[in-house]
């Protein structure tokens, strides 16, 4: 079962004693300043929970399922 943005916020907020507007905000700032960082090419390690960072890979090669 995957835990939703919308549980994930309720759950911070009980976590922190906090109303769940406060824990939204906190959250989407995280979520801002994660992507503006990797954006920018940082590594960023999140203790408890592992690194994060932008892996550069090879396009896939497509195939046309009707020809095979």
């Amino acid at each position: 079962m995957a835990l939703t943005k919308d549980q994930l916020i309720a759950d911070i907020a009980e976590a922190i004693d906090a109303p769940k507007t406060t824990a939204r905000n906190a959250l989407e700032q995280l979520g801002q300043i994660v992507a503006d960082q990797l954006e920018n090419g940082v590594e960023i390690t999140l203790p408890g929970i592992g690194k994060l960072k932008v892996a550069e890979r090879p396009a896939r090669t497509g195939r046309n399922p009707s020809t095979g």
